[in-house]
């Protein structure tokens, strides 16, 4: 004051958080592969990772929504643990239809004002579900006693719904030529005879003139 006498107090002021920061998404782009058989009974396939500096933006309050999936809707987040994608049920994956999937997620802070964009990419790995199969399932080949050895007898034809390294097979036979009267093109299924038939070198009770591959 004026004469000279001065007193000293202590001021505290606070600060309020105000939510001015949007969610910080590390990495902002995933890519992930995922296989083909993968369903919803198999739970979370791939967490997305966010934070957010504002006090009242905890990890836990982000939520987190697909805006857009591409080509088809088949994922989801799931209830309880939202940053946790998984498919959708019932639906399925199908590496000969489909394989790559493009989303766009949004994550949004708790005030919903703040929005970050995170990008996914996801690689639909193909897995080794089909047996091949012939069609038709019996063939029936006739050849005369003089066939000359090396001959083409006639051809079986299999498939394999599988694609890539998974589709590709290989033709054998597995019984009914103990003689080694017959051979089979494990690329083509082309059979051709191996071994001269002699239908009088057999005894009576042997039917030659039929062979059961």
């Amino acid at each position: 004051d004026g004469g000279g006498l001065s007193v000293t107090n202590s001021l505290i002021v606070n600060i309020d958080d105000v939510n001015d920061n949007s969610p910080v998404c590390k990495p902002p782009v995933y890519a992930h592969k995922i296989p083909e058989n993968q369903t919803a009974n198999d739970g979370t396939f791939l967490t997305i990772v966010c934070t957010d500096v504002d006090s009242m933006d905890t990890a836990a309050n982000l939520g987190y929504a697909i805006i857009s999936q591409s080509p088809s809707a088949k994922f989801e987040f799931d209830n309880v643990n939202t940053n946790e994608l998984q498919v959708q049920d019932p639906k399925t994956l199908d590496y000969e239809t489909e394989t790559t999937y493009s989303l766009e997620v949004h994550v949004t802070d708790s005030g919903n004002i703040h929005t970050t964009t995170v990008s996914v990419y996801l690689d639909v790995e193909p897995v080794n579900e089909f047996n091949p199969t012939f069609a038709p399932t019996t063939y029936s080949f006739s050849i005369k006693e003089d066939h000359l050895v090396g001959e083409f007898i006639g051809t079986v034809t299999a498939t394999d719904s599988d694609t890539g390294y998974d589709g590709e097979f290989e033709y054998l036979i597995t019984a009914g030529n103990a003689e080694g009267k017959f051979v089979i093109n494990s690329i083509n299924g082309q059979i051709s005879l191996m071994n001269k038939v002699d239908v009088d070198s057999y005894s009576p009770i042997v039917d030659p003139k039929v062979f059961t591959l």
